[in-house]
């Protein structure tokens, strides 16, 4: 018997740069913050749940809201309402039709608020079987770990197999034959896959296009988008991914 498996992450709810169904409303009825951008996103993650939806197993691998966005006043977000973001997570998430769900939590700047771990509450309101920094799982024999944050290369595209290599050759030499099948990261907002004997690393992409902070830091970085669909226990895996829509200029 097999199982398929569903990565998603980074979908950022309530960023002027990630998904928001065409016809969201706030919960006081206003419309929500749609523009060709988000409506474009959105599209695309639809498309996705069309390809893999209603998997055995949805990884729900962080930053599943976009936060407060204290360093900027929260210029790149449409709503900095906790609960509206919170809500409009829940909606992206149930979308897949999964029968299992677990969480993990994204980048502290993004995902805690007033001491509180916003995804834990999203976790509870999809109905995750488990939530945390890292979840371990044994599915049909396999050992997976999924966690958010993994380090990223801002200064080559080169360097984004090291950091996803290193993991899989550390976690070999401390754990020999005890040592993780497969290991799940996201963060990075790009697309990147190593394999080696009875090993896969998977760096999974994101639904965030460019945003201000992306075009400053390395605005050659075109932001990847997509999903990754792993079968259980062969490890054979498939994905759909797309360019992220990039910042234009405006007239001042």
């Amino acid at each position: 018997m097999s199982k398929r498996l569903v990565v998603v992450s980074d979908i950022h709810p309530c960023s002027k740069f990630g998904p928001v169904p065409p016809d969201w409303k706030m919960t006081d009825g206003s419309p929500a913050h749609t523009t060709k951008t988000t409506q474009e996103i959105f599209t695309f993650y639809e498309k996705c749940i069309d390809n893999f939806g209603k998997p055995d197993v949805l990884i729900c691998n962080g930053d599943l809201v976009d936060g407060i966005q204290h360093l900027n006043a929260g210029r790149e977000v449409w709503s900095t309402d906790t609960n509206e973001q919170i809500r409009l997570s829940t909606h992206l998430l149930n979308l897949w039709g999964a029968k299992e769900k677990y969480v993990t939590y994204g980048s502290r700047y993004h995902v805690e608020s007033g001491g509180m771990m916003v995804e834990r509450v999203i976790a509870q309101k999809i109905g995750a079987k488990l939530v945390g920094w890292q979840i371990p799982l044994t599915i049909e024999g396999q050992k997976c770990r999924f966690s958010h944050e993994i380090s990223v290369s801002t200064s080559s595209w080169q360097y984004r197999t090291t950091s996803i290599s290193r993991e899989l050759v550390l976690d070999r030499l401390q754990r020999g034959d005890k040592s993780m099948n497969l290991l799940v990261f996201s963060h990075a907002h790009y697309f990147t896959f190593v394999g080696f004997s009875q090993q896969l690393g998977i760096i999974n992409p994101g639904f965030q296009g460019q945003t201000p902070y992306g075009a400053r830091k390395t605005p050659s970085t075109v932001p990847k988008m997509g999903v990754v669909s792993i079968d259980l226990p062969t490890l054979d895996f498939d994905y759909l991914t797309v360019d992220g829509p990039m910042l234009k200029p405006e007239e001042p």
